[in-house]
């Protein structure tokens, strides 16, 4: 199966982001680790931490959801609201690993698996790699990475304001953050099927 061919087959969803990016050079991307096959972004303290504890507690919370599902739905819930908390009190100042402000918007994103799409002001070449920290604002999932540019295009139809179309691809996710995304795709999907059949 060519490349392309495996992004087409990722199930792909809407969402609501807030999104920070900034373009990185090939030096940032050996300094944190390339060579080695799987470079990580720099992190701010806080948002680490809240992924060590989310992780620390999925297995609990997994334990939880089995015995007592309607807690389970209560304890997520609060989690939620505290990554999305935490997103927008970081989000307006984060620096880059050298020191260059991200930008940060709030888009329509079309999201799977493999990667995403979404609206954005600047062209930014095809193979370019960028810092990308992506938050939710229906779940507050917080996925941070390097991603990787397919193709960008001016989008007619588009926000005067966010012109042009971005596709990226997300080629160094570790094991732990497929299976964060995968499950938030896969609660969006739930999501879209319940407003179907309210509709239907």
């Amino acid at each position: 199966m060519t490349e392309g061919k495996e992004r087409r087959s990722f199930y792909r969803v809407d969402d609501t982001v807030i999104l920070e990016y900034r373009q990185v050079s090939a030096d940032e991307l050996v300094r944190q680790g390339i060579d080695q096959g799987a470079p990580r972004p720099p992190r701010t303290a806080m948002i680490e931490q809240f992924s060590n504890i989310n992780r620390h507690l999925a297995p609990i919370l997994g334990e939880i959801r089995r015995d007592e599902p309607h807690i389970a739905q209560y304890l997520e819930a609060l989690n939620k609201k505290i990554d999305l908390l935490a997103s927008n009190v970081h989000v307006a100042g984060a620096l880059g690993d050298d020191g260059i402000k991200m930008e940060s918007i709030t888009t329509a994103a079309n999201l799977s698996e493999g990667g995403m799409a979404f609206s954005c002001k600047a062209a930014i070449g095809a193979q370019s790699y960028l810092h990308v920290r992506v938050t939710s604002k229906i779940s507050g999932v917080i996925l941070e990475t390097y991603a990787r540019v397919i193709a960008v295009d001016r989008d007619a139809r588009a926000n005067a304001k966010l012109p042009y179309k971005l596709r990226v691809e997300f080629p160094y996710l570790d094991d732990t953050e497929k299976k964060q995304l995968i499950k938030h795709l896969r609660t969006l999907q739930r999501e879209e099927l319940r407003r179907r059949n309210q509709d239907s």
